[in-house]
C-alpha cells in the first residue's frame, strides 16, 4: 500500500476517534452544559421546570373519569361477534429459515425448547 494511502487512512481514523471522543463527552467542553444531576431536584433542592410540568400533567390525569354506562347501553349489549374461530394447524417447520425437508441440527433443536 502506498505511503500516501496510509497517511490518509491514519488521518481519517484520528478524525473519527476525535469526533467520537467529543460526542461521548471527552472533548473538555463547558461542564455546565452537560447533565450532572439525577432525579427531579435541581442544584438548590428545588423541582426543575420539566419535572414540575410533568407532575402537573400527571395530576391532571388523576381527575379523568370514564363513563361506564356505555357497557349497559342496549345498543352495546346487542352487538354480535362475527369472528371466525381459528383451527389449529400442524407445524410444518420449527425453523422458518430452513428449507423444507432439512432437519434442524442438534444445537438448533435445543433452542426450540
Amino acid at each position: 500500500m502506498p505511503k500516501k494511502n496510509i497517511i490518509i487512512i491514519a488521518i481519517v481514523a484520528l478524525a473519527l476517534l476525535g469526533g467520537a471522543a467529543y460526542l461521548f463527552g471527552f472533548g473538555g467542553g463547558d461542564s455546565s452544559s452537560s447533565v450532572t444531576q439525577t432525579g427531579a431536584l435541581g442544584a438548590g433542592g428545588a423541582i426543575s421546570k420539566e419535572s414540575s410540568d410533568f407532575l402537573s400533567i400527571v395530576a391532571g390525569l388523576r381527575t379523568i373519569s370514564i363513563d361506564t354506562s356505555i357497557f349497559t347501553n342496549p345498543a352495546f349489549t346487542q352487538l354480535v361477534d362475527f369472528g371466525v374461530p381459528l383451527t389449529p394447524q400442524p407445524v410444518r417447520n420449527s425453523n422458518p429459515f430452513l428449507p423444507f425437508g432439512v432437519a434442524p441440527s442438534a444445537s438448533e433443536s435445543s433452542l426450540d425448547r
